[in-house]
């Protein structure tokens, strides 16, 4: 391996890819990171500077490395032993002022370097990188210590800030044109069928009193969602990487930001929002609601960059804006509240019901009936979806295809290694692995499928719950290897393209309205 590189990454471009990765995990694993790894405090001198156990402080320590070397290993860098070891920050501080000018001096004129200065140099850098890291981390030591004091902790899984990506400079965004209807589209009180009418099924809707969907509120919405000044660039919107035809999913594994870094959660389908019971967003579920759930990938570092205050500044002064937030809010006054409210008035409105399956059940006396309008197969894996899936795809109605909860459904065995979605939210151990599932409508054009995209179809999702289950501790109880036959298999596969929804993947209101 050639000197001063690792992995074929130059150390300067490995110093830059482990600050961008360590600014990107949870806060608590961050500060635990940088006071004791960074900062050289032992776990006891920790505990008492960040207010909590001994005991914490060694759990997040332990999780906080083994994620940043997963993310290290995955970008190609087996930097973090190297770079967190205390010897070298040790020694990377050591260095004298004169020694950092000499080296500079000597490679910066062209000199062959010794490897002794060589290494020298690659050492100045790392104290350079170290002093930095101290400096930017001290929010989040302050965050932290400010969590555990309130008794719990509010961690986004991305960072968020005013700043563009390094070499994403602001663009000029493309000329189109805002095409609406002279007669607003309808978007509230739909004609909704008989089966999301029970009170159970309603149970589940979570629009809040204070924002109902309205025509002009959801149009104001749709025109925010495709929107690409929503980015630091005006290169990416809502509408990128949430695409329509795909049941609003990027058809991508992980989305691409407006920097061009990838995200490393694959995007979760937008499908039917309005009736996730518990009003909880995100795969980790760590959006209290869907109008805080909207505004996060706005400010995401890796997603769309852009801050709100010159968010509100540049619709104010579009000559459309202001008109749209009139007739959705009674004035033109624009801001981020009102932003959030117009996208999630947008997103509760996409509601799917208008699938073969709908069609179905309409015409038989209960879901667990063969419909008419089914062919043998599609019946015979409605009957198995019933047996074996309902119970947590469909807890009491006959309606949403969604979860009512959190769940981990044997993806990986490993939960120290493996994404801890909601527990790395709520830092519970109890809740390590757990995710909150999209709804099935549409499911046959969301794939990839699963928090990090690692099934490309149907198949091999129906094979995993057959046969590849894997002994989490935090494993639901229900979830077990089904051993389906080739032909239950496929049966499964025939049901669950029932419920596709072609008028909704289609509907002109829900797409780009800007040509």
């Amino acid at each position: 391996m050639p000197e001063g590189r690792c992995a074929d990454v130059s150390w300067r471009e490995g110093l830059a890819i482990l600050d961008e990765e360590l600014a990107r995990l949870p806060a608590p694993y961050r500060a635990v990171l940088i006071v004791c790894c960074l900062d050289g405090r032992s776990r006891d001198e920790a505990a008492r500077h960040l207010g909590c156990s001994e005991g914490r402080v060694k759990g997040l320590l332990e999780r906080g490395r083994e994620l940043l070397r997963q993310r290290l290993a995955h970008r190609g860098l087996e930097l973090g032993s190297v770079l967190l070891g205390a010897g070298v920050t040790r020694s990377a501080t050591a260095v004298s002022g004169e020694a950092c000018v000499r080296v500079a001096q000597g490679l910066g004129a062209g000199v062959s370097a010794s490897p002794a200065a060589a290494a020298l140099s690659e050492r100045v850098v790392a104290a350079m990188f170290v002093q930095k890291l101290k400096a930017v981390a001290t929010g989040a030591v302050v965050l932290f210590a400010t969590a555990v004091a309130a008794g719990g902790a509010l961690v986004n899984r991305t960072a968020a800030g005013p700043e563009p990506a390094p070499g994403s400079s602001r663009a000029e965004p493309p000329v189109r044109v805002l095409h609406l209807p002279d007669v607003p589209d309808r978007y509230a009180d739909i004609d909704l069928p008989a089966h999301f009418k029970t009170p159970t099924a309603r149970r589940f809707d979570n629009t809040p009193a204070d924002n109902p969907v309205t025509d002009a509120g959801a149009t104001l919405g749709r025109v925010l969602f495709y929107d690409t000044r929503l980015s630091a660039n005006n290169t990416v919107s809502c509408g990128s990487c949430h695409v329509q035809k795909n049941a609003f999913v990027d058809p991508n594994r992980f989305s691409k930001g407006f920097g061009g870094k990838r995200t490393d959660r694959h995007a979760m389908s937008l499908v039917n929002l309005r009736y996730h019971l518990g009003g909880r967003f995100f795969w980790d579920a760590r959006a209290g609601s869907l109008e805080e759930a909207v505004l996060v990938p706005i400010q995401s570092t890796v997603e769309m960059g852009q801050d709100l205050t010159r968010l509100v500044e540049i619709l104010a002064k579009d000559d459309k804006y202001p008109e749209l937030f009139k007739k959705a809010f009674g004035d033109g006054k624009v801001t981020r509240e009102r932003v959030a409210a117009a996208l999630a008035q947008f997103l509760r409105a996409m509601v799917s019901y208008r699938s073969k399956y709908d069609e179905g059940l309409a015409q038989a006396a209960s879901g667990r009936d063969d419909f008419p309008n089914y062919t043998v197969q599609e019946n015979r894996g409605k009957a198995l979806f019933v047996r074996n899936c309902a119970s947590c795809h469909l807890p009491g109605q006959d309606a949403h295809f969604g979860t009512a909860a959190s769940t981990n459904n044997g993806l990986d065995e490993d939960h120290k290694t493996s994404d801890g979605g909601v527990g790395d939210v709520t830092l519970n151990a109890r809740q390590l692995g757990l995710f909150k599932s999209p709804s099935l409508r549409n499911v046959e054009r969301t794939a990839p499928y699963m928090h990090d995209g690692r099934f490309d179809t149907l198949e091999q999702v129906i094979d995993h719950y057959s046969k590849e289950v894997k002994p989490h501790p935090n494993l639901h109880p229900r979830v077990r290897r089904l051993n389906f036959t080739d032909s239950e298999k496929a049966a499964l596969v025939a049901f669950l393209k029932t419920l596709t929804d072609q008028t909704f993947l289609s509907d002109p209101k829900f797409s780009d309205p800007f040509r």
